[in-house]
Parts: C-alpha cells; sequence; structure tokens
C-alpha cells in the first residue's frame, strides 16, 4: 500500500469520524431547545398554587419544569393509555376519544370538536391578540384535546398528563400546561363527558367547553414567565368565560354590590359565600364592559399588554386617567336599571356606591 493510498484512508476516515460525531451530536441535541428565560420557581409555584386554591381546585394544571432536555412533540400524547385511544387529526389539532367507544359516537364528537376548534380560532385571535399554530410551538406540536368517554378516563388522563393527581371533580374541563426554561407548551385539554349529555346547558356543553379551554392555551402560551408576572385569577377566568360563554351573568344591584365592595382589578376576586366564583363571572362582565365601552379590539389590547406587564399597568394602556371599575359599575348600572326599574327608585333598598 503506497502513500497515497493511505493518505485517502486515513482523509476517508477523518469524514467518517467527524459524520458520526455530527449525527451523534445532532441526536442529542435536537429536542435541546433554546433558551428563553430563567424560571424563579419558588415565586411561580406560589403564585399557581394561590390560584388554584381560589379556584376551588383548579380547572388548570401548570407544570414548571427546568430539568430539560424536553420532547414536545405529540408522539407520546396517550403515554400509557395509547391503545386505549382513537384520534381524528389535521393540521393543527389531534381530538383523541376512546376505542371501546361506540365509533359512529366518538367519530361525531371528535369532528364536531375540530369544528369548533377552528371556528374559535378567529375569535381567540380578536379577543387575545393572538393564536398559537403548530409552527409557533416548539417541535410542531399540534393542540391535543382528550374527549374520555366517563367520569374514571377524565380523571386518569387528566393526571397522567398531570403527572400527578389533580382535583378534577368540579371541573367540566381542564387545561394541563408545562412551563419550561425553553418556554411553555399546552399538554392537552381535557372535555368532560358530561359536556356531551343530552339536556346539558349550551354554556356547559362541548362547544362553550372547549372555546373557554382554548382561551387558557392561547394565555398560558403567551405569558412572559420570565418577568414574573402573577395575574389574579380573574384575567385568566374572565377572558375564557369572554369568550366561551359570551353572556355575562350579572344581574341586580346585589351584584354590583358584590363587585362594587369585594372585587378590586389589581388583587383576586373572592370566590366563597353566596356569589361564588367572582372570577368568572365578574371576570367575564369586566371584558364585556372593555369591549362594549373602549371597542371591540380593546380586550385585544388589553391581553396583549397583560402578557408582558401587571394589571395596573395593562389597565392604564387602556383606561389612561379615568377608573376602570368607576367606568365598569357605571355601565353595570346603567344596563341594570333596563331590566329592574324599581332600581331607580329612591326608596328601594338598593345599593347605588
Amino acid at each position: 500500500m503506497n502513500m497515497k493510498t493511505n493518505k485517502f484512508l486515513i482523509i476517508a476516515a477523518a469524514f467518517i469520524l467527524m459524520a458520526f460525531i455530527t449525527g451523534y451530536i445532532y441526536h442529542r441535541g435536537k429536542h435541546r431547545h433554546p433558551f428563553r428565560y430563567e424560571l424563579d420557581l419558588v415565586s411561580l409555584n406560589d403564585w399557581y398554587e394561590g390560584l388554584v386554591r381560589k379556584d376551588g381546585g383548579g380547572h388548570f394544571v401548570i407544570n414548571f419544569d427546568d430539568s430539560g432536555p424536553f420532547d414536545f412533540s405529540n408522539d407520546k400524547d396517550t403515554g400509557s393509555d395509547s391503545l386505549r385511544w382513537s384520534s381524528k387529526e389535521d393540521d393543527y389539532f389531534i381530538v383523541y376519544y376512546p376505542k371501546d367507544m361506540d365509533p359512529r359516537t366518538g367519530s361525531y364528537r371528535a369532528s364536531n370538536c375540530l369544528e369548533v376548534a377552528h371556528r374559535a380560532i378567529p375569535d381567540l385571535e380578536s379577543s387575545m391578540g393572538r393564536y398559537y399554530y403548530p409552527q409557533d410551538v416548539m417541535d410542531n406540536r399540534k393542540l391535543s384535546i382528550y374527549l374520555p368517554g366517563n367520569d374514571a378516563a377524565y380523571t386518569r388522563i387528566i393526571n397522567e398528563l398531570a403527572g400527578t393527581t389533580v382535583n378534577s371533580e368540579n371541573s367540566i374541563g381542564m387545561t394541563i400546561s408545562t412551563v419550561t426554561q425553553c418556554g411553555p407548551v399546552v399538554d392537552g385539554i381535557v372535555i368532560n363527558p358530561y359536556c356531551f349529555e343530552p339536556g346539558v346547558s349550551e354554556l356547559d356543553g362541548y362547544r362553550a367547553t372547549l372555546r373557554h379551554e382554548m382561551s387558557h392555551y392561547v394565555y398560558f402560551m403567551a405569558l412572559d414567565y420570565g418577568s414574573n408576572v402573577s395575574h389574579p385569577l380573574w384575567v385568566a377566568e374572565g377572558i375564557a368565560e369572554f369568550i366561551g360563554r359570551q353572556q355575562p351573568q350579572i344581574s341586580g344591584a346585589d351584584s354590583i354590590k358584590f363587585i362594587a365592595t369585594q372585587c378590586n382589578l389589581d388583587e383576586e376576586f373572592p370566590s366563597d359565600g353566596r356569589l361564588q366564583l367572582a372570577s368568572y363571572w365578574a371576570g367575564e362582565s369586566f371584558f364585556k364592559f372593555v369591549s362594549d365601552s373602549c371597542g371591540v379590539k380593546a380586550p385585544a389590547e388589553l391581553m396583549s399588554t397583560l402578557y408582558d406587564y401587571s394589571v395596573p399597568v395593562a389597565l392604564s394602556s387602556i383606561f389612561r386617567d379615568s377608573d376602570p371599575k368607576d367606568r365598569w359599575l357605571e355601565s353595570l348600572r346603567q344596563s341594570d336599571t333596563l331590566r329592574h326599574p324599581e332600581y331607580l327608585d329612591p326608596k328601594a333598598n338598593h345599593v347605588k356606591n
């Protein structure tokens, strides 16, 4: 073997070694996404646990994970339950339903949810200022939607996605998210089978519930977790109810008095007493007021600021020198007189402050 041949073999071996090293580095690092921010896990967990306590157990789950590396693809969506699920999929969504469900029922529900999800996107963009398509999410992750067939399966898939036992007893939908130093992903939306039962109120049906949970998807994807912005619960649940139900449940002077005396916009709304879950109905009412008084684009402007800043800063960007709570209450009083003429009677036992 001459020197020329030896030189060729050495060069070839070097190329092969370089190719092997490059491939090894690629496969080891293909799921190592660039860091977006440092996570203050103590502060973030304190904020999240406070939200869950106010929510009476929580209608969403957020896991904070700084371990890495991460694989955010849909390949492991169903985990150990993979043999129990059928699915319908398009460019944006994957809807899972049980294999042991009547195929016509499962396929029908999945198709309907795909239609609802697609119809919700323009509303989310117009009211929340954005939507996250697969190309906007790490590993081009599609939004996964689970339609379990019974209460036990509903609890099981929530716990599996969350990686822990979740109090889902009083929920009709649940959004599970993971926040990492590389950014957030939504592991899945789970819809309670109750939402598909005959005779269920339209406000609690799968259409309103899925729209509500999809607003959580946008909200928890959009937050800047590196800035430790800790919004009160009414922001997340108010915008979700505004988009999901679009029918504020405000009526009567007692409700207005409750808002006037107990609901401060830069704090948590109370969630106990006769008027429960104020973060939902009062939060929805506030976003309806923002839309009616400041224009249909105002909720999106408000939310776009809230993703990065505190409630007072975001409100000042919309209302500037006026007091948003005073304006909200005045709007409620005016609309309430249309339903309750006795409210105008100075002798009536109604609170007007």
